[in-house]
């Protein structure tokens, strides 16, 4: 019901270039944009019917936002719009090779965020190199803090702020983490830092989720990586998921 709320409010929050606003008849944004076209992508790769139209109205004008002379995106945050884009486009199965070399020869310019999101892109191009996947993943775990606990590592923080960013894109530090736990567990060798990553998402959350609906999405998707058959590698997790008064419990080997 949920998915079927979403899908049915789209349209009317469609401005006039395809972009998606936040009520009817405001101006859209590319970054909002590039999430309602993740979530089309997800709501049609999960067998709900979604606007075929409407789906490419939005792509469309996504692959605009890519040009170097587009100007409707948000001031300092352009890279990490276009980012957004490419791996929305790439979610879509559009990925443009040629914007996507672009942004890697830019990647020293990339937020944490936007660089998790762009090893994501690697991670799932075969034919991206190997040596600037290296390159990214190195820059994630320079920036983050790890500190002992009880005689192990433990995620405590970043080595810079959010808080400098556009509200607009409606930055947390929760969403770094979950943008970095997607990229480190879809890359094709698994690293061993993963599991103190996923504690360290967990811990940044409570009972009441992460602060915001967009944090808890984000939190949530990139739980929902990680849960995915091979991504976790060590002795079976058992998990318990509540909906309402339904409890699903599964196992993960």
């Amino acid at each position: 019901q949920a998915v079927g709320d979403v899908l049915a409010w789209l349209p009317s929050v469609v401005d006039a270039q395809g972009l998606v606003s936040f009520w009817p008849g405001s101006t859209g944004y590319v970054s909002l944009s590039a999430w309602s076209l993740e979530f089309l992508t997800a709501a049609q790769q999960a067998g709900i019917a979604v606007d075929a139209q409407l789906t490419t109205r939005i792509t469309t004008a996504l692959q605009r936002a890519l040009r170097s002379d587009y100007r409707n995106l948000i001031t300092g945050e352009e890279y990490s719009e276009r980012v957004m884009v490419l791996r929305a486009l790439a979610t879509a199965g559009k990925l443009d090779q040629a914007y996507l070399a672009e942004l890697l020869r830019r990647a020293d310019f990339l937020d944490l965020e936007s660089t998790a999101r762009l090893l994501s892109v690697l991670n799932a191009s075969p034919a991206s190199p190997a040596q600037a996947r290296v390159g990214l993943q190195q820059k994630l775990w320079d920036s983050l803090v790890l500190r002992k606990y009880q005689g192990r590592d433990v995620f405590g923080g970043f080595q810079g702020s959010v808080s400098a960013r556009n509200n607009l894109i409606l930055p947390s530090d929760t969403r770094n983490l979950a943008e970095i736990i997607r990229a480190v567990a879809t890359l094709p060798t698994a690293d061993a830092r993963l599991p103190l990553l996923i504690e360290g998402l967990v811990n940044l959350g409570d009972h009441r989720g992460w602060g915001t609906t967009h944090a808890n999405a984000a939190a949530m998707t990139a739980l929902a990586t990680v849960i995915q058959p091979g991504v976790l590698h060590g002795p079976r997790q058992n998990i318990a998921i509540s909906f309402a008064k339904e409890i699903l419990n599964f196992s993960l080997r």
